[in-house]
């Protein structure tokens, strides 16, 4: 047996009428949503707690002056790659540039 409520969808879907109440034929055989949990949304908040090995290799050298095309050279890395390392760490430790990463890494000790 067909539903009327389809039925008298589908008629007037042509003729550009919108229905205002959402369609009850289908949503028995929709499971409902659980809300995210708590400690789903908490594990994407917590912050690392310090550099990985490949950026302290990066803030150390870094802090001995050399540029970024010397940095790649020595790390076997491209030159991209350093400047991403780099915007990473700084933008996750909400600084403003590769001066402030590095005098930040040397006042909390990780050079």
């Amino acid at each position: 047996m067909v539903n009327n409520a389809i039925l008298v969808a589908r008629r007037d879907a042509p003729a550009g009428v919108a229905r205002r109440e959402p369609p009850t034929a289908l949503t028995h055989r929709l499971p409902a949503a659980d809300p995210p949990s708590s400690l789903t949304l908490a594990a994407r908040r917590v912050p690392q707690t310090g550099p990985s090995p490949r950026e302290r290799d990066v803030l150390e050298l870094l802090a001995d002056g050399h540029s970024t095309r010397e940095i790649a050279t020595r790390l076997a890395y491209s030159e991209r790659t350093i400047k991403n390392i780099l915007q990473d760490l700084t933008t996750r430790l909400n600084l403003r540039n590769r001066t402030q990463a590095v005098a930040h890494a040397v006042r909390s000790g990780w050079i």
